[in-house]
């Protein structure tokens, strides 16, 4: 055995009993030989010496240096691994650096056939059989208090409003505003990648119910989130979805029949399959089910929904598109046995104009079927939007 072979035999016992400062000295001299067998392999194992001591730049260097040096293929694809990784440790140090992100987006809508939303539920949507412009500004502040690999703490406020340019649908204009905390964390399943999220808020919605120029607060709740997310394979990732919401309606009822305070749960299952290898191409199916158990049986239902969503890029306009079916079933607690059935489809071409900000356009259609007359219409939707977002 010559001297090279016998430091890279040291220097590898040492690695194993963790003695990281003999075992460096020792692959340093290793590397500087130029050994063609051993000098890459001396150079990976310094590059996981300082990966672990978390000084990723130095590990940088070392990997790379396998790269230009090693003729064993297998090795220069786990030093590529690695070079990721820290690529994406790096992002991840300078993101802690950062912990407030801010979105903004203002937007115009043309809408065919406006709802009339008294209480700002679904449940008691009536069509106003005319439409008009209006204008949608929406915006969220997030701070995260704690980041790490594991896991992150965070609180989160949005706020959601509509204004009609026609004074005619005010009431249809609602002001929502949502507070939350989300408790997010790591972990694995079965050997697959895991990660669920735990989300406690209030959400307060005014509206000007009796159109006399301001919102009142008709609406208050509090929400549980739970999200679940495994990474099933290298193009698959499923979602577990679990909300409740105890909403209390402000709203002074005729009859009790009216109430629309309740409880409600929701439940949906989401898988997100990326087609092709860049994962440019992207096919997302929706499944759920919702149980709305309200004090008053006029809002007292359960809803069956179904969506599939296709997105793809279009390389010659720097375009993505997305294109969205759904269809949804509900079923109601009322003395008419109301039953909806609600198909829509929305077509949106998104264009990213630099790093912090980006545009959208939307065409949307929407028929709801009931077998209640008031509670029957169909819609379409033209509309565009600029975003932002901001890390500081």
């Amino acid at each position: 055995i010559d001297k090279t072979e016998k430091l890279y035999y040291l220097a590898s016992s040492h690695y194993k009993l963790v003695e990281f400062d003999y075992s460096s000295d020792l692959f340093k001299k290793v590397k500087a030989s130029a050994n063609k067998n051993l000098s890459g392999s001396a150079g990976f194992y310094l590059g996981l010496i300082q990966y672990q001591r978390e000084n990723f730049n130095a590990a940088k260097v070392e990997f790379e240096f396998v790269l230009d040096n090693s003729v064993d293929p297998e090795l220069d694809k786990q030093a590529e691994v690695y070079l990721e990784r820290i690529q994406q440790d790096l992002q991840f140090l300078e993101q802690k650096k950062k912990p407030y992100y801010a979105n903004a987006s203002v937007g115009i809508q043309q809408d065919s056939n406006i709802l009339l939303q008294p209480d700002g539920t679904s449940s008691s949507a009536t069509a106003a059989d005319d439409g008009g412009l209006r204008f949608q500004l929406m915006g969220s502040l997030e701070y995260k208090a704690k980041q790490t690999k594991i896991d992150e703490w965070s609180l989160k406020s949005t706020l959601v409003y509509y204004y009609s340019v026609d004074d005619e649908f005010t009431q249809a204009d609602p002001l929502d505003v949502t507070v939350s905390a989300a408790y997010k964390k790591n972990s694995s399943i079965s050997g697959k990648s895991y990660r669920w999220e735990l989300e406690p808020g209030i959400e307060t919605l005014y509206m000007d119910v009796d159109q006399e120029g301001s919102r009142e607060n008709i609406l208050n709740a509090v929400f549980l989130n739970w999200k679940n997310s495994i990474v099933m394979s290298e193009r698959l990732i499923s979602n577990y979805n679990f909300q409740i919401y105890v909403n209390d309606s402000k709203i002074d009822a005729s009859t009790s029949d009216d109430d629309a305070s309740s409880i409600k749960y929701t439940f949906t299952y989401n898988n997100i399959y990326f087609i092709d290898r860049e994962k440019g191409k992207i096919l997302i199916s929706d499944l759920g089910y919702l149980i709305n158990d309200a004090d008053g049986k006029n809002y007292a239902h359960t809803r069956f929904d179904l969506a599939l969503n296709y997105i793809q890029p279009i390389t010659l306009w720097d375009l993505t598109l997305s294109a969205k079916l759904a269809y949804n079933q509900s079923d109601y607690d009322s003395d008419d046995n109301r039953v909806d059935k609600n198909t829509s489809f929305n077509l949106t071409f998104i264009r990213s104009i630099n790093d912090w900000l980006g545009c959208n356009a939307s065409l949307g259609y929407i028929d709801n079927k009931s077998n209640v007359d008031t509670r029957e219409y169909d819609k379409y939707t033209i509309g565009a939007n600029v975003t932002g977002k901001w890390n500081f």
